[in-house]
């Protein structure tokens, strides 16, 4: 696996928040397929980058991550993902650049299947949140339950 294999089983993903972090997008690319690492640059001062990277172990997840995964939201963003520059799927002439959607998934599952399993990763990253939240703090009262959630929603939007 050269560097230039690495580039066939990368993904650029960008419009990312700055609260996603690298565990937090490892999760979600992972319901595409065996991944190696993600990366999320920092710039010269430390401070996040809204764009990174998943390096899949094999090619073949690459294609199918990309269909799966392109415009799924995180933190009210939409994510855009699409093939690292310099991999062998986006030269010009490759036919599954041209047609993404007729991509079959390599790992058995069907589309719906994975949007399904996605949908629940999200809202089981949310409900963690939740359960900080309102296991961090104390409710006297019922209406403190109300401002707490919507102090979460808040975060969240």
């Amino acid at each position: 696996m050269g560097i230039e294999d690495e580039a066939d089983r990368t993904l650029f993903i960008r419009n990312l928040d700055t609260r996603v972090t690298e565990e937090l997008l490892f999760e979600l690319f992972l319901q595409a397929g065996p991944l190696v690492k993600t990366k999320i640059p920092k710039d010269l001062d430390g401070k996040q980058k809204t764009f990174g990277f998943a390096v899949y172990k094999h090619e073949v997840s690459v294609p199918y991550a990309m269909q799966l995964l392109n415009g799924t939201s995180l933190y009210g963003k939409t994510i855009q993902v699409q093939f690292r520059t310099g991999s062998s799927h986006s030269s010009p002439g490759n036919s599954q650049n041209s047609s993404p959607a007729n991509t079959p998934n390599p790992h058995g599952q069907s589309l719906r299947g994975q949007r399904s399993l996605i949908a629940f990763f999200i809202f089981f990253l949310c409900t963690e949140t939740i359960k900080v939240l309102f296991f961090s703090v104390r409710i006297e009262q019922p209406q403190d339950l109300i401002t707490h959630f919507s102090l979460f929603v808040d975060a969240l939007t």
